[in-house]
């Protein structure tokens, strides 16, 4: 029959299990010693280990680890079933503290009970009080006292924190500028048509082709229309590296529409789409979503996809006004509520979040501030990182930035800039709470490919392109 005590390790495990977001609670205060079950103190011996090497705990990532074991991926599965499944961070603490009560509590009975002089048992018993009233104080909920932050918590938030900052985006000059991605709630806006969905995108498709698995929640677009776009982009990005001047992409490139409407044709489209299967699309994955996908579904997606593989993905919504809410979708109320929502999957999961937003249609014609995202204010103080795209010419023409000029010639303006290839787009940032508060990048678009290229350089004219080669 199963102890008292064999129960409370088993569920401690089991939760941990179920709920990795949670295992912090346990593992400031658990050593393995703890456990009585052998079985038990081998797999929380190993589940620390992983939590401490990859910051995210799963039954697979146990189970492989382990697999010298006899029959561990059974006793792993029947831990999970028979633990409570409405357990908590605050269930997971109290259980644990419960566990080093029990220990220490027990080495002061044998120490009593040791026959060694009366002054030395006094010692240490004395130490062994002091030490379950020190792990009993870090017990409690996360200080709000920092003094004790910085005894119980500090470390390994910030190692968390450090660890999270390998995550490169693939454009060299915003890794350059801020040095990748930190766990943090991004939120990036831009007028319709100017490429905000496809530059997110783009940076997911590096990010996986890194190593690090993307969640991309796409509320508006197929995952058929973005695997075409990523198969454009390789090919485009492929004929630009070897030579062929922008003016002659059509020559050998097709569009992602092209693609879709008449399939993957051309010898070059045939080694983008091997390229894109064999080195990206394992670490991509795109949920399509529909007007019912709200921040609860895409948290337990994340939830449950962090406790399969073991991994810390990137993720990303697209795009925040149509996302539901209690309150409706795409007011203000509806806005603040999913900022908040996503903030917390950021902060519970410690990884990334994007969120793309539309721009507020009296900003189309100006720079980008806040301003510029529509009903603000939950984006202003909830993002950690706010960025925005624009076309550069707002910047360098004088109908823009005088206080007094014709509409209608800025809409002209506009047009032109918008029909270029490539189209000369800056990304600014207005808000960064991890590094440079504010910055502004220059890249080049092409939007028939679906491609961003950093332009560190003034825009060179396709005359002094490299020669164009045969493909």
């Amino acid at each position: 029959m199963q102890t008292e005590k064999d129960y409370r390790e088993q569920q401690i495990i089991g939760v941990i299990l179920h709920k990795p977001e949670t295992a912090y609670s346990a593992f400031s205060l658990l050593e393995s010693e703890y456990f009585s079950n052998a079985a038990y103190r081998e797999i929380y011996s190993t589940m620390k280990r992983i939590y401490r090497e990859q910051g995210n705990i799963s039954i697979i990532a146990v189970g492989n680890a382990m697999q010298n074991w006899p029959d561990v991926r059974e006793m792993l599965d029947s831990i999970q079933a028979e633990t409570n499944p409405y357990m908590t961070a605050e269930n997971l603490r109290e259980l644990s503290i419960k566990l080093v009560s029990d220990h220490i509590t027990e080495k002061i009975q044998a120490e009593a009970a040791s026959g060694k002089a009366p002054e030395e048992i006094a010692r240490n018993i004395d130490k062994l009080a002091d030490q379950l009233k020190r792990i009993q104080e870090r017990g409690k909920a996360r200080p709000d006292n920092m003094q004790e932050y910085l005894k119980s918590t500090f470390s390994s938030d910030l190692e968390l924190f450090q660890r999270s900052n390998l995550i490169k985006t693939g454009f060299k000059n915003y890794d350059n500028e801020t040095g990748g991605l930190f766990p943090s709630l991004y939120v990036i806006g831009a007028i319709p048509s100017l490429g905000k969905t496809t530059f997110i995108h783009q940076m997911c498709d590096n990010i996986a082709r890194a190593g690090t698995p993307v969640l991309f929640f796409s509320l508006e677009q197929s995952a058929l229309e973005l695997v075409t776009k990523s198969i454009a982009r390789i090919n485009a990005q492929h004929c630009l590296d070897q030579g062929v001047k922008r003016a002659d992409l059509s020559v050998y490139c097709k569009p992602a529409i092209a693609l879709r409407q008449r399939g993957i044709q051309t010898e070059q489209s045939k080694q983008a789409l091997e390229e894109y299967k064999s080195k990206i699309a394992d670490n991509m994955n795109i949920i399509e979503g529909n007007f019912d996908t709200n921040a609860e579904y895409i948290r337990e997606y994340t939830k449950k996809y962090i406790a399969n593989t073991g991994k810390s993905p990137v993720v990303v919504v697209d795009y925040l006004q149509i996302m539901q809410a209690p309150t409706g979708n795409g007011n203000k109320d509806s806005i603040d509520f999913n900022i908040t929502e996503l903030k917390r999957i950021s902060r519970n999961y410690n990884i990334p979040v994007f969120a793309i937003s539309a721009f507020n249609r009296t900003n189309y014609m100006n720079q980008v501030s806040f301003e510029s995202f529509r009903e603000s204010s939950g984006i202003e103080y909830t993002a950690d990182v706010v960025l925005g795209l624009y076309l550069k010419i707002l910047d360098e023409d004088q109908i823009f930035t005088k206080e007094k000029s014709n509409d209608n010639e800025k809409r002209k303006k506009i047009k032109e800039a918008k029909n270029k290839v490539p189209r000369e787009i800056q990304l600014c940032c207005i808000k960064n709470r991890n590094g440079k508060t504010s910055f502004d990048l220059n890249f080049l678009y092409f939007p028939n490919y679906d491609l961003f290229i950093p332009n560190e350089a003034p825009l060179m004219p396709d005359t002094q392109a490299k020669k164009r080669i045969t493909l």
